[in-house]
């Protein structure tokens, strides 16, 4: 539990400040730049792919053509059974965006001016919060990773989960899974040191569970 004294002092502080202002200014100028962003066609294509389709066998033959996985296609036929206003999709990628800038102020290393010039820069802010492509899920999914990435010493399901969602957005971030899959096996295979770190920390588990069931 977080005391009054402590939750103030964090709201008080130029960290949350600065990561609040910059955030909400991000959001606020997007909803600014959407309502001025006429539609491409590659950003209306999908979204007529999924409000046409009168099957899923007929939506599965449709976008076999489109060259990116499914996921987005899903998410679209999701907020197609709710509305058909396109506005729905452009609401439901900013919020992507915004949540990928969130984690980025988060859980990322880097200094304070660094965070707000990539968080204004050309792809977070355009290709990634303005267009509406599939291209926003592959940040947000690698943004996920890199905040699980330290606890992978307890667990690989969180980092898995996440890499099989990545790869299934679109077909850069595809490789770019099959990569991090790759680089977390190599991992666990060569360093000893985190293989003893992770598996000493999964018999804990075990042990522990072992003993919560027998009382």
């Amino acid at each position: 539990m977080v005391s009054n004294s402590n939750l103030g002092q964090r709201l008080r502080s130029p960290g949350f400040t600065i990561s609040s202002f910059t955030i909400s200014s991000f959001t606020l100028i997007g909803l600014v730049a959407l309502s001025r962003h006429a539609l491409w066609r590659d950003e209306v294509n999908p979204w007529l792919i999924a409000r046409d389709s009168e099957s899923w066998w007929e939506f599965w033959q449709n976008i076999r053509y489109e060259g990116h996985p499914v996921l987005w296609y899903l998410c679209l036929s999701g907020l197609n059974a709710l509305t058909h206003s396109l506005v729905s999709m452009q609401i439901f990628h900013l919020a992507l965006g915004v949540v990928s800038i969130s984690l980025l102020w988060r859980y990322s290393p880097f200094r304070t001016l660094e965070k707000i010039l990539f968080t204004f820069g050309y792809f977070p802010f355009f290709e990634y919060l303005i267009i509406s492509r599939n291209y926003s899920f592959g940040l947000l999914f690698a943004f996920v990773f890199c905040s699980l990435f330290p606890r992978r010493h307890h667990s690989y399901i969180p980092l898995a989960i996440t890499l099989v969602f990545m790869a299934n957005s679109h077909a850069y971030a595809l490789f770019i899974a099959l990569f991090l899959t790759l680089m977390l096996a190599l991992e666990l295979l060569l360093d000893r040191s985190h293989r003893q770190r992770y598996f000493g920390s999964l018999g804990m588990k075990l042990i522990s569970k072992t003993n919560e069931n027998r009382l």
